[in-house]
């Protein structure tokens, strides 16, 4: 009897192990979503678990003071990322993060009045939540292009940026394969195991998708680089302490416009944005709501009123492409 208890045991325990590491395997696929022309998100496909970027950590920065948001697998080796590229001297301004599937319908119509090109709603990798923008100080609002790829910021990712489970979306090389223009800017987080794989075959992530057999062989243990910022503090000081820091932050960024983030030639650009803020813009709403449940505040009742939508005037469109977007009461 005593045998059979103990036998009943053992499967018990290896039946819930396995369970364990089936779920853990789910969990990783799940990074490996798709949005794009050929398989296209829905407006009700809504990521789970969107946070907002803390600036908190050294080395994390953005280049707007709106929240911006990214699924939260995705937030803890981005900032170990930074720190470490802040540590290397390179300092990395996250410039875009998700944008849901309404952003995308604004933007999408905003660029197509003014005969820009732009990716259609469900068909951006940022609808995710797992795709960022990142770029060096130099790059913070002007217009991306390919040249972003010298930058040592740049090339501090294309060396690091697998070590911690990203990759390019867009690589060069594969745009029949992704069918948008190479982006040396835009990283997307699909997991450690699935980052080394992608870069030791030369991959992209259309590729390993489509690629069953590889992803059976990838390891559900894969870690990230140790972390050895334990005895540096957590936070830093983001201002300087300043009398009036309402107009020093007004004089800082006049204006808060979506931003320019084409950076393609001959193909479409998946991240021909304008839109950085709209990383925001998408946590103007939810990224608003998460940062006061975050901080245990109530938001203000609104009623049964719709939420305001943006207006263009004429004249709004750049001669570099930036849409500048007018918030009701703002």
């Amino acid at each position: 009897m005593r045998k059979l208890i103990s036998l009943m045991l053992i499967l018990t325990i290896l039946m819930t192990a396995a369970a364990c590491a089936q779920a853990e395997g789910a969990s990783d696929l799940s990074l490996l979503i798709l949005a794009s022309a050929a398989e296209p998100m829905g407006a009700e496909d809504v990521p789970e678990g969107l946070m907002p970027i803390s600036t908190e950590t050294r080395g994390v920065n953005l280049t707007t003071s709106r929240s911006m948001l990214m699924r939260e697998e995705a937030l803890a080796p981005l900032y170990q990322m930074m720190r470490a590229a802040d540590r290397d001297g390179c300092t990395l301004y996250v410039r875009q993060a998700y944008r849901s599937y309404a952003d995308e319908a604004r933007r999408y119509d905003l660029l197509s009045a003014s005969g820009q090109t732009a990716q259609k709603p469900g068909e951006s990798s940022y609808q995710t939540g797992l795709s960022v923008t990142l770029v060096g100080a130099d790059w913070k609002t002007k217009e991306l292009t390919a040249d972003f790829a010298q930058s040592a910021e740049a090339q501090w990712l294309s060396e690091h940026a697998a070590e911690y489970g990203f990759v390019l979306r867009y690589p060069a090389g594969k745009e029949e394969i992704t069918g948008w223009s190479y982006e040396p800017w835009h990283y997307r987080y699909v997991g450690v195991a699935a980052a080394a794989l992608m870069a030791e075959q030369g991959l992209c992530l259309e590729e390993l998708v489509a690629n069953e057999g590889l992803i059976a062989q990838m390891p559900l243990d894969a870690a990230l680089p140790e972390d050895d910022f334990e005895d540096e503090p957590e936070e830093r000081i983001v201002y300087e302490e300043i009398d009036d820091v309402e107009n020093a932050m007004l004089e800082e960024n006049p204006e808060e416009s979506w931003d320019d983030d084409d950076g393609a030639a001959d193909m479409p650009a998946a991240d021909d944005g304008y839109a950085s803020d709209l990383a925001a813009d998408s946590g103007s709403v939810d990224g608003e709501d998460a940062a006061r449940e975050l901080e245990g505040t109530e938001p203000e009742d609104k009623g049964e009123e719709k939420p305001d939508e943006p207006t263009v005037a004429p004249g709004d469109i750049g001669p570099d492409g930036d849409v500048e977007i007018h918030w009701p009461g703002a």
